[in-house]
């Protein structure tokens, strides 16, 4: 059975206190790479960009295990049977999530490679932005196992 309208509501809300402090933390890791890499010059290089897309494939992570959580919780609240029902609920609901930041990565990734290597494409290191959206998937994937896993290890505690 599907949460209703303020059920929702609730997650919703849950939701984004999460994503509120994903996004400050994240701020705070970027940060760091900026330093680090700026302290030894190498702004300019694949491997910035690559500590760049792993911050970011990581805390896209939290943020699909900030909507396990949040669903699982406006369901338990809610006193709904955390049923294999909600199970399927939760996980389609997750995956969406992964599938639709996946195509953002393949975009953010190019802005990345276009800012750090401005001007004619021959200056722009070959297959670089592919695989900073590689990397930044590859996170999300392991990120979103979890989040699947750890769902029907609960499911299965349930029952």
């Amino acid at each position: 059975m599907p949460l209703d309208k303020l059920g929702k509501e609730y997650a919703a809300m849950l939701h984004q206190k999460r994503v509120e402090a994903i996004h400050e933390n994240q701020k705070q890791e970027l940060q760091k790479v900026v330093e680090d890499f700026g302290s030894r010059n190498m702004m300019q290089s694949g491997m910035y960009l690559s500590a760049r897309a792993k911050v970011m494939g990581k805390h896209v992570g939290l943020m699909a295990e900030a909507i396990a959580l949040s669903q699982s919780q406006a369901y338990e609240k809610a006193g709904l049977s955390f049923n294999q029902t909600t199970l399927g609920e939760i996980n389609t609901e997750v995956h969406q999530f992964c599938e639709a930041q996946k195509r953002h990565f393949q975009q953010a990734a190019q802005n990345m490679v276009s800012q750090s290597f401005p001007g004619a494409a021959q200056n722009t290191p070959q297959n670089l932005a592919k695989a900073l959206s590689q990397e930044m998937e590859t996170a999300l994937d392991r990120a979103a196992d979890r989040v699947m896993r750890d769902l029907s290890i609960k499911h299965h505690e349930i029952y």
